[in-house]
């Protein structure tokens, strides 16, 4: 899009479930999410709903795309790291993360 098309997005944003078209495009508003398996989900209103995730051998693998959406979570607060989810439960209240290094306590030592 040219310069006239770039100030029409400014002006005007898109709103929920539209699809604005460009010359050889189109613009719509997409909602991404981290699943509870680090999945991350990708939709847009009453188009779709999927999935792209960095496993090798999966269908939905595409680890360049899951960087950049990865990237957009974690720069708006978004992402937990699944370490941080399982230091969240109480059967691993035993471990400790300072510096880049996890200690693990035993639990007679942990208060």
């Amino acid at each position: 899009m040219g310069e006239k098309g770039g100030e029409f997005m400014k002006q005007h944003p898109i709103i929920d479930g539209e699809v604005r078209e460009s010359k050889n495009g189109l613009a719509l508003v997409v909602g991404i999410w981290q699943d509870k398996d680090g999945q991350i989900r990708i939709t847009s209103k009453d188009k779709f709903i999927t999935s792209v995730n960095n496993k090798e051998g999966s269908v939905r693998c595409h680890e360049n795309l899951y960087n950049h959406l990865k990237s957009l979570l974690v720069e708006h607060g978004k992402w937990e790291n699944k370490l941080e989810i399982r230091m969240n439960n109480p059967l691993f209240k035993g471990l400790f993360i300072t510096k880049g290094v996890l200690f693990i306590f035993e639990k007679s030592n942990y208060k």
